[in-house]
């Protein structure tokens, strides 16, 4: 009896020794994670803002040109 309940901790130990190892890739993977979300984020803003300002030139354009027309 002595010798399977020695097993059995041995056995749950290594289990636990098991899952700390996946817990630290995980943690691992999910910190690479937040890291290319915030690239991400910030790569996507500047895109947003790039794509407003570009927006306002060619609202100024045209502007532009419609009074060269009417004028």
């Amino acid at each position: 009896m002595t010798e399977s309940v020695e097993w059995l901790i041995n056995d749950l130990n290594g289990q636990i020794e098991k899952l700390k190892g996946e817990l630290e890739i995980a943690q691992k993977d999910i910190q690479d994670f937040e890291v290319l979300a915030i690239g991400w984020r910030k790569g996507h803003q500047d895109l947003l803002a790039k794509h407003a300002r570009e927006i306002g030139n060619l609202k100024q354009t045209i502007e532009e040109l419609e009074k060269e027309l009417d004028g």
